[in-house]
């Protein structure tokens, strides 16, 4: 028969074992990035999985407008890299990126242009009509994503502690078991 000090001694082996596991290899959480919108770009509106950006009234004759709200996004690859472009304005106008990587082409007043963006990096964007107007989307893969780093699976440290009672356990019990073999 196996004694209960060995059977204890493999026991705390095993949480040890799961122990040094847990903390070699933290797991990390994927936390979804929102959409950085300006505070006062209150008439945008965005889904899971598309970005809404609204070419403003007025952006064509007004210099000091910046055009597009917001102006500035960023989005993440498989969470809401998906822009659309939407004209509000009484006047046609265009979202050209600057590296020529996109072009909406003519935008008509109520006209939408949408465009997926699966690489990462910065895309300033402009209206060729307009050169006051200009924007940008940074969009940042899955990994660039905040995490939490140093983080262990609870669940192998609910096992890793169950192992370690459990042990324990068996230990007052031998030694309780000693005590009455010694005092018998």
């Amino acid at each position: 028969m196996v004694s209960l000090t060995r059977v204890s001694l493999v026991v705390i082996l095993v949480f040890l074992a799961f122990a040094s596991q847990a903390m070699a290899s933290p797991v990390s959480l994927s936390v979804a990035s929102p959409v950085l919108i300006p505070p006062d770009a209150e008439r945008v509106e965005q889904s899971r999985s598309t970005v809404q950006v609204s070419i403003d009234a007025g952006s064509g004759v007004h210099v000091n407008l910046p055009g597009y709200t917001p102006d500035k996004i960023t989005v993440v690859i498989g969470v809401n890299n998906t822009v659309k472009w939407t004209n509000n304005d009484n006047m046609s106008h265009t979202v050209t990126a600057s590296d020529g990587s996109f072009d909406s082409g003519n935008l008509n007043p109520g006209q939408s242009y949408t465009r997926t963006f699966n690489k990462t990096g910065t895309y300033p964007y402009i209206c060729t009509y307009h050169l006051w107007m200009g924007g940008g989307v940074t969009v940042l893969g899955v990994s660039s994503q905040p995490q939490a780093a140093g983080i262990v699976d609870f669940f192998t440290i609910l096992v890793g502690v169950g192992a370690l009672v459990l042990a324990m356990l068996v230990l007052v019990l031998a030694k309780r078991r000693k005590n009455r073999s010694t005092s018998e």
